[in-house]
């Protein structure tokens, strides 16, 4: 019973939030262009972000425009008419059932189907992680910390938890492959089988590649390390189980996302030859060091509004509080004193190395053919600090 106390909090708050449409876009900005310093009547406290520019000016009116449309594919409301299916936004399209952060628009007024939108990514991290380290772990209140301390992260609330969107899936993707690995019973192998199905495609679906690809490596890792770690308790018949299991996914994924290239093919062609995103190649950048420590020592995080220093703004300037990297000599020591004894706990080593290689990659040039066969050639050094936090948090807890 206690096990089920979180996740109903979480539950009811987000039910309270949107049944009084209180959110934290920052669309509020709107209100200084219409009347000036005229104060904002619906303004609880704070005040909007004009950083946070890619949510008011662009997702967030993209949203209210698909609905004001009755979810039309291609939006008549934006140019000669966009297609909002290949965006991933809310549509009456197939791809819709791989959002359901949208459902709630499609039967709840605006402004509170809105309101449950801007929350659910943070109701799915919250509750993915708190799950999958209550499975891992067994420990509640450890599993309510982890998930909280992620939601507070500065990295997640200066992005508009839009961090929560690709952990919240990521960790609901680990929860049913847990799962998947430990269950016994044939109706709860078949459930987990699905639910990993379901919330990889939703992962795969999100479409940002540069947060995409690095948290992908870090979910494969954990993955892998999990399978090793469990690899006494795989019998033949859970092992064939597993193998069956990973190859159907992967079909799916296949047939999902062939199907969904085939129907915007000309669009991708034309996306794929853009400048930006398309033409990316970020093999050789280097990262820069204070955004791996800056976390602790960001004096720009004490202002509100102002650039400071070396980021251009607190977006740009927040990050995680990266303990994991001052403890690396205590992990590698570890790691090396279990193999010596033939003791290796391969889950924590397996975040070990995940954890090291990201800092390596983020610290120095990588060689074309390696940046190409991992994708991380479409991602910037600075916005591999969402695997590099995720990497790090797992590591130090589970450690």
């Amino acid at each position: 019973m206690k096990k089920i106390v979180f996740p109903f909090g979480i539950v009811v708050i987000y039910v309270f939030l949107t049944f009084f449409k209180i959110h934290s876009s920052s669309i509020g900005i709107y209100h200084q262009f219409f009347y000036g310093s005229k104060k904002d009547q619906n303004l609880i406290f704070g005040q909007p972000r004009p950083i946070r520019s890619d949510e008011w000016l662009v997702v967030t009116p993209k949203i209210i425009s698909a609905y004001r449309s009755g979810f039309k594919k291609v939006n008549p409301y934006l140019g000669f008419g966009e297609n909002f299916a290949v965006q991933g936004l809310p549509t009456v399209h197939w791809r819709t059932i791989f959002h359901p952060e949208y459902w709630p628009l499609f039967f709840l007024p605006l402004e509170n189907g809105f309101t449950a939108t801007w929350w659910f990514p943070t109701v799915l991290m919250l509750l993915g992680i708190y799950l999958f380290m209550l499975i891992l772990t067994g420990d509640i209140l450890a599993s309510i910390l982890i998930s909280l301390v992620f939601f507070f992260t500065p990295f997640n609330q200066w992005w508009s938890y839009w961090p929560s969107k690709f952990l919240g899936y990521g960790s609901f993707t680990l929860v049913f492959f847990l799962l998947l690995l430990k269950s016994e019973r044939t109706f709860v192998k078949i459930s987990a089988l699905l639910g990993f199905l379901y919330f990889s495609l939703c992962f795969i679906f999100i479409q940002y590649p540069p947060f995409q690809i690095p948290v992908g490596w870090v979910i494969f890792s954990f993955a892998v390390g999990l399978i090793l770690k469990e690899r006494r308790s795989l019998n033949k018949k859970n092992l064939l189980w597993l193998i069956s299991a990973l190859v159907f996914v992967g079909a799916i994924h296949i047939l999902v996302l062939a199907k969904f290239y085939i129907e915007f093919k000309d669009i991708i062609q034309i996306i794929r030859n853009t400048v930006y995103p398309g033409k990316r190649f970020v093999a050789n950048s280097l990262g820069n060091f204070l955004l791996l420590i800056n976390g602790f020592y960001n004096i720009q995080l004490l202002d509100d509004f102002k650039g400071s220093g070396p980021f251009p703004n607190q977006s740009e300037a927040s990050n995680f509080f990266l303990l994991s990297l001052f403890a690396l000599p205590v992990y590698f020591w570890v790691s090396v004193n279990q193999i010596k004894k033939k003791k290796v706990n391969y889950l924590f080593l397996s975040l070990t190395f995940v954890f090291s290689a990201l800092i390596l990659w983020f610290l120095l040039p990588i060689p074309s053919f390696l940046a190409k066969s991992t994708l991380l050639y479409l991602v910037p050094k600075k916005r591999g600090l969402i695997a590099i936090g995720f990497s790090a948090y797992l590591l130090m807890f589970y450690f």
